[in-house]
């Protein structure tokens, strides 16, 4: 799984002293409203106020496929679902034995290099390449620890750094990229921080996600023959931070003077743990869809992505399933900052044997808070057929683990805000199909000249005008 991209992180405690970041809200910029709030939300608050107040409507299952939630946070234990059957549990975990989990798990480029020794050799580069971005990376993290002990201060400015003597040939060079990066952002804790994120990635990468000697299945590999393994622990043995950030902008408790306002009002999270730190397979992407179908969701949210998809047909089989069950699939368009017209992500709406296209599937890209150059958010994934609609996903502050909330960016954050809005149609509007959903959605979007041709829609999501148009679809439908 990706990580979401931490382009600004404000920890918030109890009494969430919320502060501004990047001039845009931390708090529910997300559900705000372009004319009356100036911010490029998708007009939540509006919707309640003005069209569902005192309107009756249902609880919905979304099922959230992740790394992990967090299904004791403050904001979203009360709509965590829990099993009729067995109050004990409260989703599924696929990334484990019967006894216990894992957290990283390999790419697939070394799944494929175990019996293929042409794809060994292309994971052979991709290590080289992660053990020179490690080495380089270390070396600067350990010149600019030496650089602070040296000049006494913790945030060395670009001038600390020209009044050092470099002892070296490698310190000059050293010395020079970080007063070049310091010169054009002057914090020196962000860049930091930029930098020890990178040398842990790198870390990361050589000990888990590219090693061929590493395989967190290899002892209990009898146990994942069967169509449902794993355990009933959803939140995982790390720190659920991306599971419980995506469930919480989809569901976290509005109105309750914590954290945020979730976009549903009314629904309930199913947490599914499927995708690793790593990325994730496809067996276990496929029996989450099922396990979300066949355990009452009537929207599942996917925010994750990769490249690769050897065992795509047993993807598709479950996707085709949901759609036989009248189940609507948001799914994250990916952070690469490409046309995905040209470069196709996984998993996606198009069934590999040309069968057709998941109907009821919406790939959504991420926008920015301003109706402005930046609109689309700079490391979104586009597409004028493979991208349906954009929404917010740049510093949007949602719920974490410990009881806290945190701000981060990514498409992993645009599709929950989708995600929590096919959550309130489905509710006020039961009797629409998936397919009508996801159709109310793309037609209602707020149309803008520079996404016409980014995305099927040419828009951004509208709360607002959606559940106008639900009103009218219901209507014409009874």
């Amino acid at each position: 799984m990706k990580k979401p991209l931490i382009l600004a992180a404000v920890l918030l405690c109890a009494g969430h002293a919320f502060a501004q970041i990047n001039g845009v809200p931390s708090v529910n910029w997300q559900n705000l409203d372009l004319q009356k709030d100036g911010y490029f939300g998708i007009s939540t608050e509006k919707m309640y106020d003005e069209l569902l107040k005192g309107k009756p409507h249902q609880t919905v299952i979304v099922a959230v496929i992740d790394g992990g939630i967090d299904i004791n946070q403050e904001d979203l234990k009360p709509n965590i679902w829990t099993n009729p059957k067995d109050t004990m549990q409260h989703g599924w975990n696929f990334l484990g034995s019967k006894r216990e989990s894992f957290e990283f798990d390999n790419n697939e480029v070394v799944r494929l290099a175990r019996t293929d020794s042409a794809e060994r050799q292309g994971l052979t580069a991709k290590y080289k390449q992660a053990q020179a971005m490690f080495n380089s990376y270390s070396k600067l993290l350990k010149y600019l620890d030496e650089a602070v002990r040296k000049t006494g201060k913790t945030n060395p400015t670009a001038d600390d750094f020209k009044n050092l003597v470099a002892g070296n040939e490698e310190e000059t060079r050293l010395q020079l990229y970080t007063i070049a990066t310091l010169q054009r952002n002057p914090d020196f804790s962000a860049f930091y921080m930029q930098v020890k994120g990178i040398q842990e990635s790198a870390e990361q990468d050589l000990k888990y996600h590219l090693n061929i000697a590493y395989d967190p299945r290899a002892k209990y590999s009898h146990e994942f023959s069967a169509s449902c393994y794993g355990n009933t622990d959803v939140i995982g043995p790390v720190p659920a931070l991306h599971g419980t950030h995506v469930a919480g902008i989809i569901a976290a408790v509005r109105e309750n003077g914590l954290g945020i306002n979730g976009v549903a009002n009314d629904a309930v999270v199913l947490p599914i743990r499927a995708i690793p730190d790593g990325e994730a397979r496809d067996q276990d992407i496929a029996v989450a869809i099922r396990y979300a179908v066949d355990h009452g969701a009537k929207v599942i949210n996917m925010s994750f992505d990769k490249y690769l998809s050897p065992f795509r047909s047993l993807v598709d089989e479950a996707v085709k399933y949901a759609m036989l069950k009248d189940v609507l699939i948001i799914h994250s368009a990916g952070n690469d900052a490409i046309d995905a017209d040209t470069k196709q992500g996984y998993p996606n709406k198009n069934y590999a044997d040309k069968s057709g296209v998941a109907e009821a599937w919406i790939e959504v890209g991420a926008s920015g808070a301003k109706n402005d150059e930046r609109l689309i958010a700079p490391f979104s994934n586009y597409g004028q057929r493979s991208v349906d609609a954009f929404a917010p996903g740049e510093d949007i502050t949602s719920t974490l683990q410990g009881n806290k909330y945190e701000a981060h960016s990514g498409t992993s954050m645009a599709a929950p805000v989708v995600a929590g809005l096919a959550a309130v149609i489905r509710g006020y509007y039961p009797r629409l199909t998936a397919k009508q959903v996801k159709d109310i959605i793309l037609i209602s979007v707020t149309k803008i000249d520079q996404l016409k041709d980014k995305c099927v829609s040419g828009g951004v999501v509208n709360a607002f005008n959606a559940l106008k148009l639900a009103a009218n679809y219901k209507e014409r439908n009874k």
